[in-house]
């Protein structure tokens, strides 16, 4: 008679087959996972870019359009040109969203995340989806970080140069202020005289006017001719004087004006007046 198994080799025996199906288990999930991100039994079709630095731009890294992944980027090659032929693996059932006016570049998430590729849309009918096959579409190479450092650098220093060349010109102000000072102030006494002369003018022209018609009473053609000649010139002489208190009032308002505009760029960088010399 054969020996039977034992107890202990029957529960020996058990554990070595829930080890091996615990393997085979785990290797299935492995293989599943690993085949399901690199799209096993999936159909592509290529699309290509072209850039100078794919600095970022990795074979496996995710193709995105809206925010969903469509693809992956497939092999990068250098052309005798010195740029880089990169392959965009895109998903059949989804190149209809890839046309003409498409664009890719390159994207992030967030300020750490990994980086993927992304394509606006441009969508074409479905049944065309094959068409877009080994086009060339457009890529936006993202700036480089030194380049942006280098410009804010050159603007820093602009600026600097602008607020000094600033400071300096408030910190000198006492010839261009003074004289804007002097020229309204001139402007005005120019009205106040000109307000003041004008009445006293017209009231010489009226006296004088007044004693030739006395006088002339002698000689009728003395008279005539005086008060035709008072009559001729005292329009022009009235004249004068509008013209001349319009000249002035014009002039007051420009340097009024000037002296608005300028006046703040003038003040000194601490706030305080010039001191008088």
């Amino acid at each position: 008679m054969g020996m039977s198994n034992t107890p202990s080799e029957s529960g020996q025996r058990r554990e070595r087959f829930l080890f091996l199906g615990s393997g085979l288990l785990l290797l299935t999930v492995v293989l599943l996972g690993f085949a399901k991100a690199q799209r096993w039994g999936t159909s592509f079709v290529d699309v290509y870019i072209k850039a100078r630095d794919v600095n970022g731009i990795t074979r496996g890294e995710d193709i995105r359009i809206a925010g969903l992944p469509v693809g992956q980027v497939g092999d990068l090659r250098l052309n005798k040109k010195g740029k880089v032929h990169v392959q965009l693996r895109i998903e059949t059932d989804k190149a209809y969203l890839i046309g003409p006016r498409s664009k890719a570049h390159l994207a992030q998430e967030g300020l750490m995340g990994d980086p993927f590729v992304v394509i606006s849309a441009d969508p074409r009918p479905e049944e065309q989806s094959a068409a877009i096959n080994g086009s060339t579409i457009p890529f936006q190479e993202p700036v480089s970080v030194d380049t942006l450092m280098k410009q804010l650098q050159r603007t820093q220093k602009e600026l600097h140069a602008t607020l000094r060349n600033t400071t300096a010109l408030t910190a000198s102000n006492g010839s261009l202020k003074a004289t804007l000072d002097a020229t309204h102030q001139l402007a005005q006494t120019m009205n106040s005289q000109v307000s003041a002369t004008a009445p006293v003018m017209r009231e010489a022209m009226g006296s004088v006017a007044a004693d030739v018609h006395a006088v002339s009473e002698s000689t009728e053609a003395v008279e005539k001719e005086t008060l035709s000649l008072i009559r001729e010139t005292r329009p022009l002489v009235e004249q004068t004087i509008k013209d001349t208190d319009e000249l002035t009032r014009s002039s007051k308002q420009v340097i009024d004006l000037l002296h608005n505009v300028l006046g703040p760029w003038l003040e000194p960088a601490d706030g305080r007046q010039p001191e008088p010399h």
